[in-house]
C-alpha cells in the first residue's frame, strides 16, 4: 500500500488588520466534485495551520493548490524572505506560509516591517505627484491672469499633524528656471491651501 504524505501548511498574517484567508482544497477525483470554500481566521501577526473538514492535515497536491492561492492573495514562501530588497516599495505581503515548520515571530516581524516601508514609500510618491500636480495648476492660473513666464520655482509642504503622534512635515520642490524673470514670478507664485488635517503650502 503506498504511503499517505501528510504535512502541516502554516500561514502568518503580516497585515495590520484580522484576515480571513479564503481557499479551496482540489477537487475529489473520484466524485469530480469541488468541494466547498473553507476559511481560516488569522490575528494580527499570527499564524494557523491549513487543514481539510475535520481538522486533518493536508497531502503534498492539496498543499501545492492552496499555496498557488495563497500566493495569487499577495503570499510569500518563508525561505524567500531574506532575498526581498527593503527599499523596493513593491515588495508588499500579505501572508507568510511555510511547509511542515511554524513560521519564526522574528520573520513575520520582519516582513510586517517591509510592508511599513512600502507603505511609506507609496505615500511619499503620492505627495511628491500631488506636488506636481499642484505646480502645473498653479501656472495655468498664473498665466491666465496674464503672467507670460508662468511660474519659475515653487516649493511644496505637506505638514500632517494627529494628537497621538509626532508632527509629520516633507517638502518637495519643482523647479522652472528662467534667470530673466525669476523675482517677477516668486511675487505672485504663492498660493495656499488648507484642510482639517493636511495643510499643503506652495
Amino acid at each position: 500500500m503506498k504511503a499517505v504524505n501528510i504535512m502541516k501548511l502554516y500561514l502568518a498574517n503580516t497585515t495590520k488588520q484580522l484576515q480571513q484567508f479564503h481557499y479551496r482544497l482540489p477537487e475529489v477525483p473520484e466524485a469530480l466534485r469541488q468541494p466547498p470554500a473553507q476559511h481560516v481566521t488569522i490575528r494580527i501577526g499570527g499564524q494557523e495551520c491549513i487543514s481539510e473538514w475535520g481538522g486533518h492535515d493536508l497531502q503534498k497536491y492539496q498543499i501545492d493548490h492552496v499555496i498557488k492561492q495563497i500566493e495569487t492573495y499577495g503570499g510569500i514562501d518563508v525561505n524567500a524572505i531574506n532575498r526581498i530588497n527593503g527599499v523596493d516599495k513593491s515588495s508588499y505581503y500579505n501572508y507568510i506560509y511555510s511547509i511542515d515548520k511554524p513560521i519564526p515571530p522574528e520573520k513575520i516581524n520582519r516582513v510586517i516591517l517591509l510592508n511599513d516601508n512600502a507603505l511609506v514609500g507609496w505615500g511619499r510618491d503620492i505627495r511628491k505627484n500631488a506636488a506636481i500636480a499642484d505646480n502645473m495648476l498653479i501656472q495655468k492660473g498664473l498665466e491666465n491672469q496674464g503672467l507670460k513666464t508662468g511660474l519659475l520655482q515653487t516649493q511644496i509642504s505637506v505638514e500632517e499633524e494627529s494628537a497621538d503622534s509626532s508632527a509629520f512635515r516633507e517638502g518637495f520642490q519643482v523647479t522652472k528656471f528662467n534667470p530673466q524673470e525669476l523675482e517677477d514670478a516668486r511675487q505672485g507664485s504663492v498660493m495656499t491651501k488648507k484642510g482639517s488635517r493636511r495643510s499643503v503650502t506652495s
